[in-house]
């Protein structure tokens, strides 16, 4: 007879359960804990979808390592910060107004997007119009927005 199988939980074993959750309560990526501890991401998915406990606690700690990530942005975007200098001293980083600009787009889209200009449901719903509106505004024929747009003199709301 050949060798037992073994169960596929045991490619995702408990040692590592409880390791994995710290690691993404610190904010850290599935990715680089699978590559350093030699398992895939098939069997992590496996166990959670198996024990829904597990499941709760991993997409807590997902939640609790992006909400402590948020808050190192916000401070990081508002603060002076210290940072290694790669020289065994440290130097001094002012606040970030991208790391601004991107936590704005993120926490209001709709007031902070990146072009004031028509969005497909304004344009309609023909497939071969919109793309034509992307490649060259001119060649656009028979296209009433929803709702009037902007023009370049008038000042928009951001």
């Amino acid at each position: 007879m050949g060798k037992a199988r073994k169960a596929r939980d045991d490619r995702f074993p408990p040692n590592l359960r409880t390791l994995l959750i710290q690691h993404l309560e610190a904010g850290k990526a599935l990715k680089d804990f699978v590559k350093k501890h030699g398992i895939t991401r098939g069997a992590v998915q496996r166990f959670r979808k198996k024990n829904a406990r597990y499941d709760r606690d991993y997409i807590e700690a997902e939640q609790t390592g992006a909400e402590d990530l948020e808050a190192e942005c916000d401070r990081r975007a508002r603060e002076h910060t210290e940072m290694p200098d790669g020289k065994g001293g440290t130097r001094v980083v002012p606040p970030s107004d991208l790391l601004m600009m991107f936590r704005l787009k993120g926490l209001r889209p709709d007031r902070y997007r990146d072009s004031p200009g028509p969005s497909l449901m304004q344009l309609g719903s023909d497939l071969a119009t919109i793309l034509a509106a992307s490649r060259s505004p001119k060649k656009i024929k028979n296209v009433t927005p929803k709702k009037e747009l902007p023009t370049d003199t008038e000042a928009i709301d951001v």
